[in-house]
């Protein structure tokens, strides 16, 4: 059977370069920056989307078989 336990002085796989110090206990977050990635990125797509299907569709007049295939 395996046993984990805590230890108070956990260290790293290697250490830390010369001048870092390490923090396991409340790492830094990047998960705001992912939110808004996940948020904003949808939303510049379907424009970018709206604007070929418009110049495809009103400005050239020339629908092809690429701008309705799944």
């Amino acid at each position: 059977m395996l046993l984990l336990r805590s230890a108070d002085n956990k260290i790293g796989v290697i250490p830390p370069p010369a001048g870092v110090t390490p923090n396991f206990v409340d790492p830094p977050s990047l998960k705001h920056i992912v939110f808004i990635t996940n948020s904003v990125f949808p939303f510049v797509s379907a424009l970018f989307l709206a604007f070929r299907l418009y110049t495809t569709w009103f400005i050239t007049r020339s629908p092809g078989l690429d701008d309705c295939k799944d």
